[in-house]
């Protein structure tokens, strides 16, 4: 049953393109060659499930589920071949091998795959105005990710991957832009939901927003600082140093009293750090719990 994905004269395992009065275009890929069905506009497809357009290239992308693993987006190509069976980043739900590989040649890679699978679902690109750093970004649902899945691009390149909401444990059915800008969700439950996406409401100039984001970061980087040479530790605390200046044009009076000058010993700025502890007050005035980042700046930084 799989092989149709390959046969042009059957749909299965094809996106196919009509207008919206059931007619085929008569620009369609294959139109006019004998043997294979007009509506096909590309092939090798194994289950799609997502389907949206670019809202700057126009160009169609498509998201499909792998077997066992090997879940792909793809951007579509006229009359192209995304290789289903011959091909697959996935495995058989026995766990055996599928085709006869991951590539080759007249065959279009994914420009993402996930194993083990998502389960990916409807997809948008986001263009709204609540969301600034998520501008072009591409969000598609995860059914058994249960997540909403948020891809940075460069050009087609997908560059970072986050999953949002998995607190929630829900299986992501579908997401749109609505008409206000804000992302929908649907969840896929007997009680399915329909969510939307907000942002948080803080007084927090994106400057010290950055700083936090940097602060926050400590954390995971003391581990790898210990048991490492000095020369690495304060390396580090230059460039979360570095992120401080940043406030300067945002308060200058804390500035003033906190943020010295850089300096070429980054070790200076242990000092600097604890007084930053000592003031989680200022934090707590712009709408942020300081005390979580003023807490590992301090331990990162210790006096002894």
């Amino acid at each position: 049953m799989k092989n149709r994905a390959q046969d042009l004269s059957a749909l299965a395992g094809k996106v196919i393109r009509i207008r919206d009065d059931g007619q085929v275009p008569p620009d369609n890929p294959f139109v006019g060659q004998s043997g294979v069905r007009p509506e096909i506009f590309t092939y090798g497809n194994r289950n799609p499930q997502g389907l949206t357009l670019h809202p700057y290239t126009g160009e169609i992308w498509e998201a499909e589920h792998g077997p066992k693993g090997g879940d792909e987006i793809n951007l579509l190509h006229p009359g192209a071949n995304y290789g289903w069976p011959v091909i697959t980043y996935g495995r058989s739900y026995a766990g055996g091998p599928i085709g006869e590989g991951t590539s080759k040649a007249g065959m279009v890679q994914p420009l993402r795959y996930w194993v083990p699978s998502i389960s990916p679902s409807g997809m948008t690109f986001y263009t709204g105005k609540d969301f600034p750093p998520w501008h072009g970004n591409l969000f598609l649902g995860a059914l058994s990710g249960r997540a909403l899945v948020r891809l940075e691009l460069d050009g087609t390149e997908v560059v970072h991957e986050e999953r949002l909401l998995k607190d929630l444990g829900e299986r992501i059915r579908d997401v749109r832009q609505g008409p206000d800008g804000h992302l929908y969700l649907l969840t896929d439950a007997s009680n399915g939901a329909l969510l939307r996406l907000d942002p948080i409401q803080t007084s927090l100039p994106l400057a010290q927003q950055n700083v936090v984001a940097q602060s926050r970061s400590v954390e995971s980087m003391y581990d790898d600082c210990k048991g490492r040479n000095l020369d690495f530790c304060n390396g580090f605390l230059l460039g979360v140093a570095k992120s401080l200046e940043m406030l300067r044009a945002y308060n200058p009076k804390f500035a003033e009293e906190y943020c010295p000058p850089m300096t070429a010993d980054p070790s200076s700025y242990r000092d600097t750090f604890i007084g930053w502890a000592d003031h989680s007050k200022f934090w707590e005035a712009n709408s942020y719990d300081g005390v979580v980042v003023s807490f590992w700046i301090a331990w990162f930084c210790p006096t002894g």
